[in-house]
């Protein structure tokens, strides 16, 4: 009895499934290597519309909870510096008060310089090279006076400021801007009124300020206890919008972090590859090709040119 012989089509379509199994090998072997199912929309088939969308809306999540990150940054800041305004502000309450009760007020100017010129270094802070205090004007100091006697000097106690009138603002979701700077003229303007009068009385006609209290002095001083008392307030006031611009934005951070986090995980059920379904498929093609190898084999063998030697 003749064996079967192998023929030139058998063997052509079997060398074309191979070739097929071998391009299925590479292109699993490249999923599980990558972890993708491929590097084209055309590799996840009928929802490459979905995953271009859902990548498109994650990087603008992404964009606008950078800019969120950034915003509570500068409010936290703003927190700690509003604290120290208003600390400042209680110290100038202490030395008024130390001063009044005592009688003596012969450390009361050294007092105001050291305060006036921390408020101004305070009111002149910069984020990346940005005053967060001069409103949309962001590349020159607000408090231009370094000085209580500059203070003093200056003809109007609105020439100090430089900031504008308009404050810094950021865009935290889409279509939604947040205030997140304020004025160093709304901030400052109480507290270097009183030190601005306090300098003014030192070298006026009934300074200046020494180891006795004059009654003129003990009067003006007097009313300015009422005065830091209002100071205080503001700044307090101040510091209490920040803390809900704070709460604001932390929760602004939490929706952006919940919609990266599921828009992430849509894009990876497009896109990610199902590594123990991958790894499944691979030796199933990796046995089929092993069995098609062997066919391919016994045909060569058993080719008809054998029989006819």
């Amino acid at each position: 009895m003749l064996d079967r012989v192998g023929t030139l089509n058998h063997s052509n379509v079997l060398l074309n499934e191979y070739q097929r199994i071998q391009s299925r090998i590479v292109e699993t072997q490249t999923q599980i290597s990558s972890g993708k199912v491929g590097d084209t929309y055309a590799d996840v088939d009928n929802r490459a519309g979905v995953l271009s969308a859902a990548k498109s809306k994650t990087a603008r999540t992404e964009t606008l909870l950078a800019s969120a990150k950034e915003v509570e940054t500068k409010l936290g800041l703003q927190d700690v510096q509003l604290q120290n305004l208003a600390d400042l502000s209680d110290q100038l309450r202490e030395a008024i008060s130390n001063a009044v009760a005592t009688g003596r007020a012969e450390t009361l100017m050294e007092s105001a310089r050291g305060i006036y010129k921390s408020a101004a270094s305070i009111l002149n802070s910069e984020v990346d090279g940005v005053y967060i205090y001069g409103g949309t004007r962001t590349d020159t100091p607000p408090v231009n006076a370094k000085t209580l006697d500059e203070l003093e000097a200056a003809p109007l106690l609105s020439d100090v400021f430089e900031n504008t009138q308009i404050p810094q603002t950021q865009t935290v979701e889409e279509g939604v801007t947040m205030e997140t700077g304020m004025l160093a003229s709304d901030l400052g303007t109480g507290l270097f009124q009183m030190l601005r009068d306090i300098a003014a009385m030192n070298l006026g006609p009934d300074g200046p300020f020494g180891s006795t209290l004059n009654a003129a002095q003990k009067t003006f001083l007097e009313g300015q206890m009422a005065q830091v008392q209002t100071v205080s307030r503001e700044l307090n006031t101040y510091a209490a919008v920040n803390g809900t611009r704070y709460n604001q934005i932390e929760d602004v951070i939490a929706r952006h972090e919940d919609t990266s986090t599921e828009l992430k995980k849509l894009v990876g059920d497009i896109e990610d590859t199902d590594l123990a379904a991958a790894i499944t498929k691979l030796n199933q093609d990796q046995a089929a090709q092993q069995a098609a190898a062997r066919i391919i084999a016994n045909l060569q063998e058993n080719s008809l040119l054998n029989f006819l030697r």
